[in-house]
């Protein structure tokens, strides 16, 4: 098997298990609503979707820096200077809507979510109840970002519809010279699942002393941009 069709069949795979895992997140939404007093929230249906989400983070950041023997501070460096994860946020769609931040200062200091995942993978009778539905929701939206930015991804997450079939740019996004020859786009695009949207290239909200702020240039879907304006309403 030529090394295209092995690359084309692993990025097939994330995406199919990121999918399956947000189904599981979003089952976790019907009985338990992501609201602050419910962020330390603990629950047996967490430990699979955290350990099966930072795996595939860790199979990733492995992919993305080659062979070697990596710690979580390396990968941070080596993979922050490539996507620049660290300025990422993403916009979970749930009532309210909230920015999440999952690789902030990950360069300085290893996210909790991390954490959280190592404690459990290495000792899960003694660690389960350290998962908490703020750490699977991070851990969620870290995977999410990470295929966003990651060109590798590009074709694959079009073809699942999280980039809208009207954007102008979704020619050239298929072609295969910007994914090919690695280009970035200059638009501002938004990558969207059903509880995830995370920017493909520069972000779509800014952050100015703890307040977030939308650029509505953004080519948002209908359903974006209503939960948005929404959003922005009641507050």
């Amino acid at each position: 098997m030529n090394k295209i069709l092995v690359d084309k069949k692993k990025v097939e795979f994330v995406v199919s298990n990121f999918i399956d895992l947000e189904k599981k997140l979003i089952d976790c939404l019907g009985y338990i609503p992501y609201i602050e007093q419910n962020y330390n929230t603990i629950s047996p249906k967490f430990i699979p979707i955290i350990l099966d989400t930072c795996s595939l983070i860790e199979s990733i950041f492995k992919d993305i820096i080659g062979k070697g023997k990596f710690n979580f501070k390396d990968y941070s460096e080596k993979i922050d200077d490539k996507l620049d994860l660290t300025n990422t946020i993403s916009v979970l769609l749930t009532s309210p809507v909230q920015f999440l931040e999952p690789f902030k200062n990950w360069k300085n200091k290893i996210p909790e979510w991390w954490n959280i995942y190592n404690k459990v993978k290495h000792d899960r009778l003694n660690n389960f109840h350290l998962i908490t539905y703020n750490a699977v929701v991070l851990s969620l939206a870290a995977l999410h970002q990470l295929i966003s930015k990651n060109r590798k991804f590009t074709n694959c997450i079009c073809a699942n519809g999280w980039i809208s079939p009207d954007s102008e740019i979704i020619g050239e996004l298929y072609g295969a010279r910007m994914i090919n020859e690695n280009c970035l786009p200059i638009n501002i695009i938004a990558c969207e699942s059903k509880l995830f949207v995370s920017p493909l290239h520069l972000n779509f909200v800014d952050k100015e002393n703890d307040r977030f702020i939308v650029d509505y240039s953004c080519e948002f879907s209908n359903r974006i941009r209503a939960m948005l304006t929404f959003n922005e309403i009641e507050l």
